[in-house]
């Protein structure tokens, strides 16, 4: 009885009007460790997952670019019936001001919109982040977010993010950022205009280094979903969430490096969640990466980054039946002066 009231209420939040809505996960690195590269990672697109570890960087200037695919598919065997995402647009620039500060901009994909009309939310941002103390780094990004869909008329909205990294003797790291929430207006055809509100979400992350060459990793999400609203003139769409498991989101993941060949490789595991009008979707995911490093003559460093997270595996092992058929690519440059 429990199961077909589950499969009852999944299936009217798919067919009514839904928020449908994932948090994207960017940064080639930081999802093949299963998003969990909070504490780790200090690329320009950093701005976004944590602005206080940009200034980290020891370059003067880091130029970053990023491109996404994701593909969801009927079966192994069945790749003609799926449907492609392709999001070639994520990019960003740090740069010097001091010896302790550093200026960043980026522009990357926040949420994903999967209900009609599908759209991604994008985040336009301007930050700055500062060595306060020898073991302390703080930082914060503000700017507008940027709907891109080919239907439906939307309004822009701001997001502003702080965070906050401590390092110690370069073992152990811990951040802690908040984003804030953010509203926009969307005309949907069955409704007309409703006027949607994007939740606050908390990051905590940890990494430790083990043996030099060995580095592990722990963070979770904190949704906010209280502040997560869906209003059509004074209706409240948006049904409440009581279970304690749809606020958090768990990642973790693995690096090994190689400094003298040049490269990382990278595993995650992690969970995300579509969120609809009724029920909290749990998705599971597996995460792999790399990292490659190549000299370039006149340039500090350059590296390229490739990961694959996958969630239509445990889907098709009936670990996670629940799983959107889903595999996603994400490539990246960055190179640094």
């Amino acid at each position: 009885m429990k199961k077909l009231i589950f499969l009852v209420l999944f299936v009217l939040s798919f067919y009514s009007y839904g928020i449908q809505f994932e948090i994207l996960q960017s940064n080639p690195k930081n999802v093949a460790i299963g998003g969990s590269g909070v504490s780790v990672f200090k690329d320009p697109i950093f701005a976004f997952i944590n602005p206080a570890n940009v200034s980290l960087d020891k370059g003067n200037v880091s130029l970053y670019y990023e491109a996404f695919s994701s593909v969801v598919f009927g079966s192994f065997f069945d790749l003609y019936n799926r449907s492609l995402v392709f999001d070639p647009m994520n990019l960003g620039i740090s740069f010097r001001i001091d010896d302790y500060t550093k200026g960043v901009f980026s522009f990357s994909s926040y949420i994903y919109d999967i209900d009609i009309p599908q759209v991604t939310y994008k985040t336009l941002l301007l930050g700055i982040s500062r060595k306060i103390l020898s073991s302390v780094v703080v930082g914060g990004s503000l700017g507008p977010v940027i709907p891109v869909s080919d239907n439906g008329v939307f309004s822009f909205s701001f997001i502003a993010i702080g965070g906050f990294t401590f390092r110690f003797d370069d073992v152990f790291n811990f951040s802690f950022v908040l984003r804030s929430p953010f509203s926009v207006e969307v005309f949907n055809p069955s409704y007309g205009v409703v006027y949607q509100t994007f939740p606050p979400v908390l990051s905590l992350g940890f990494s430790y280094v083990f043996m030099l060459n060995l580095l592990f990793s722990f963070a979770f999400d904190f949704i906010f979903l209280n502040n997560l609203s869906a209003k059509f003139g004074d209706k409240e769409l948006f049904i409440p969430r009581h279970g304690i498991a749809d606020y958090f989101l768990p990642k973790f993941g693995t690096i090994y490096y190689d400094d003298i060949s040049g490269y990382r490789i990278m595993l995650g595991f992690y969970k995300s969640q579509i969120e609809s009008i009724s029920i909290s979707i749990p998705q599971y995911h597996v995460t792999f990466g790399l990292t490659f490093f190549v000299s370039i003559p006149g340039f500090k460093d350059f590296e390229f980054n490739f990961s694959i997270d996958d969630c239509s595996l445990l889907n098709f092992l009936n670990i996670a039946p629940m799983n959107f058929r889903k595999i996603s690519v994400n490539l990246s440059g960055e190179l640094k002066f």
